[in-house]
């Protein structure tokens, strides 16, 4: 998905005509996109921000469908001090965030021994 198609969703979720509102969303869909990128990737992947609206948004399915979109709403009614809408995007953001599929890290199997307990 392009970050425009993000963008243009986000703003007609909101009903906001206003273009300074369009020239300011990929700054905060990049501060979103980074957010849900390390939850999804660890800490182990490069996060590329988006330079321009044809960039492609690199996140799983679920993030792009259900989460990032609510996450640029909320960051834009903020910055329009629109509370109501701020309130309402951001308690479905923070809600389906937690619902991001996350890399877990592998653990080896250790045995405990004796010289490993004073190690």
């Amino acid at each position: 998905m392009k970050a425009n198609e993000i963008i243009t969703t986000a703003i007609n979720m909101l009903d906001y005509g206003n273009c300074e509102v369009k020239k300011k969303s990929l700054t905060f869909l990049n501060n979103i996109y980074a957010e849900i990128h390390f939850i999804e990737n660890g800490q182990n992947e490069e996060f590329k921000p988006l330079n321009n609206n044809n960039d492609e948004v690199k996140l799983s399915n679920f993030s792009l469908y259900n989460c990032i979109v609510y996450g640029l709403c909320a960051a834009l009614a903020l910055s329009e001090n629109d509370t109501d809408n701020q309130n309402y995007y951001s308690n479905i953001y923070n809600d389906r965030l937690r619902m991001v599929p996350k890399t877990t890290t592998t653990r080896k199997d250790v045995v405990p021994t004796i010289e490993g307990a004073n190690a």
